[in-house]
C-alpha cells in the first residue's frame, strides 16, 4: 500500500473518530460499530488489532468488575487498550438491543441526562483509545514517507529516477527523539494536562522535521513553554526522561 493510500485511510479513520465523539445515545451504537468494522476491513489496522487481541477478557471481567461507576481499566497501557477493544467488540456483538448509554452508564455521575453519560464515557475512555491508535499510525506513516526520497538524475537519454529508502546518518540524535515521541504522546493523551493538545501538536511538528526544528530557537522556546507544566503533573515517566535527555543538548543556547 502506498504512503498516499495509507494517509487517505487514516484521514477517514479520523473522520470516523470525530463522528463517534459527536454521537449521542441515539446514534452512538452505529458510530461505534462503524469504526470497529472500518478498522477490521482495512489492512492498515490489522497489526494493531492482532496486538489488541493478544489478551482476551471474559464478560465477567469486562462488566462485573466495574468499580462503582467506572470500569476497572488495567493500569498498563497495552492491557488497557486490549480491555477497551474487548469491551467495545463485545458490546456491538452482544448488546445490540440495549440502549447505547448503558455502555457508559454512570460515567456522567448522578445526572438523569443519559447523553451526559455518553459524552463522558467517550471523553474518558474511547477518545484516548482511538486517538492513540491514530497518533501511532500517523507517526509511523510520516516516518515511512520521509524514507522514500526521489532523486532526478539528468543524462543524455532523459531523466532517471532513483529511489532511496535510507535517511542521512547525520541525524541519529533526531531519529532517537522521533522513536521516543510516539510513546510520549500516548502518555500525554492519558494525562489530565489541560494543554495536552497543544503539546502533542508541537511534538508532532518536531517529529516531522527533527533536524531543522532542533535548530529553531523560537520553536524550542515554545515547546519548553508547554512541556514544563506537563512535567509537574507526572511522578516518573521513562519516556519523558529519555526525551528530556535527548533534547537537553539543544536547549543550551536558549
Amino acid at each position: 500500500m502506498s504512503n498516499t493510500q495509507e494517509k487517505k485511510i487514516l484521514s477517514q479513520f479520523l473522520t470516523n473518530i470525530k463522528f463517534l465523539m459527536n454521537s449521542s445515545n441515539d446514534d452512538g451504537f452505529e458510530a461505534l460499530e462503524g469504526i470497529i468494522n472500518f478498522m477490521k476491513k482495512e489492512s492498515l489496522f490489522h497489526e494493531i488489532i492482532n496486538k489488541l487481541e493478544e489478551t482476551e477478557y471474559s464478560e465477567e471481567i469486562l462488566y462485573k468488575g466495574r468499580d462503582y461507576n467506572k470500569y476497572k481499566l488495567p493500569s498498563n497501557s497495552d492491557q488497557r487498550n486490549s480491555f477497551i477493544w474487548s469491551l467495545i467488540n463485545d458490546w456491538v456483538t452482544n448488546h445490540k438491543n440495549e440502549e447505547y448509554f448503558n455502555l457508559g452508564d454512570l460515567y456522567g455521575g448522578k445526572t438523569t441526562k443519559i447523553d451526559d453519560h455518553v459524552i463522558n464515557f467517550h471523553d474518558l475512555v474511547l477518545r484516548p483509545f482511538f486517538e492513540g491508535i491514530y497518533t501511532d499510525l500517523d507517526l509511523e506513516i510520516s516516518k515511512t514517507g520521509k524514507q522514500e526520497t526521489n532523486i532526478n538524475i539528468s543524462n543524455t537519454s532523459g531523466p532517471v529516477t532513483v529511489q532511496s529508502n535510507t535517511t542521512s546518518s547525520t541525524i541519529n540524535v533526531a531519529s532517537d527523539i522521533n522513536s521516543n515521541i510516539l510513546e510520549l504522546i500516548k502518555e500525554i493523551n492519558l494525562s489530565n494536562y489541560k494543554e495536552k493538545n497543544k503539546l502533542i501538536s508541537l511534538l508532532k511538528i518536531l517529529s516531522e522535521n527533527s533536524e531543522e526544528r532542533l535548530k529553531d530557537k523560537g520553536f524550542l522556546e515554545l515547546l519548553m513553554d508547554k512541556w514544563n507544566p506537563y512535567l509537574s503533573l507526572i511522578e516518573s515517566s521513562q519516556h519523558a526522561i529519555s526525551f528530556g535527555k535527548l533534547i537537553a543538548p539543544f536547549l543550551t543556547h536558549l
